[in-house]
């Protein structure tokens, strides 16, 4: 979770270490922190108002260059790290960066200006993109496009969070949450407290529970339940 002026992050077994004052003078925005994604390289992917950078575990900030003539919007809403490639959600389409340069998809894929509000990796590497208003896209094998839209609740994807075993966690505005591999849909019973709120994050754990953040309630979901989940000291 993010909030201005510092980046926090929580273990379900630790405590809530605040890391300020990461920037240096020459991020001058990066202390609004948007999104952040963590890498196998135990590295991680920062992004703030017209800035990206990665930030290596000795808290030493590397920002990538031309950020603001090669996104199509200054707020960037998702990251995501797989096979080498960075991707870059924001407001009006989907941006890969291969290292050296972005790439914006092109002008006739449908995620060209498309809201993107998550991102997720499998564990077959495919790329999963929830949009705003038009469902939810996979990027197949073939470096193609399969979207789904009417197998979803709503075209309006709020999170996402692949697991361990194959599987995606979809979340929507309304608070439903859907599980699916891509060729069977499930529908997941969710506490009443999470029923018409919108769900802005998912996280799956490794022993096949996730954890699902809403407008002030935290939960724990596993095939026995649901529990909500208190941790002392959550920043405000």
């Amino acid at each position: 979770a993010c909030w201005t002026g510092a980046t926090t992050w929580y273990a379900l077994v630790g405590e809530w270490p605040t890391y300020g004052n990461l920037a240096p003078p020459r991020l001058k925005t990066m202390d609004t922190v948007t999104v952040f994604e963590f890498t196998r390289q135990d590295r991680m992917f920062i992004a703030g108002s017209e800035e990206l950078a990665w930030l290596r575990p000795e808290h030493r900030m590397f920002p990538f260059k031309d950020v603001t003539t090669s996104l199509p919007s200054p707020i960037v809403t998702a990251l995501r790290s797989a096979s080498g490639v960075a991707w870059i959600g924001t407001t009006r389409g989907l941006v890969s960066h291969d290292g050296n340069k972005f790439r914006r998809m092109g002008k006739k894929d449908q995620l060209y200006s498309a809201h993107v509000t998550s991102l997720a990796v499998d564990s077959n590497g495919r790329l999963w993109v929830g949009t705003a208003r038009d469902g939810l896209f996979v990027r197949t094998e073939k470096g193609l496009w399969k979207q789904y839209r009417d197998e979803l609740p709503s075209p309006y994807v709020t999170a996402l969070a692949a697991s361990s075993a194959g599987k995606v966690w979809v979340s929507f505005f309304a608070g439903e949450v859907l599980r699916t591999d891509g060729a069977e849909w499930e529908r997941v019973r969710t506490p009443e407290k999470l029923k018409g709120s919108a769900i802005r994050s998912l996280a799956a754990q490794p022993d096949g529970s996730v954890i699902v953040l809403a407008l002030e309630v935290l939960y724990r979901g596993t095939p026995a339940g649901w529990a909500p989940l208190a941790p002392a000291g959550l920043p405000a």
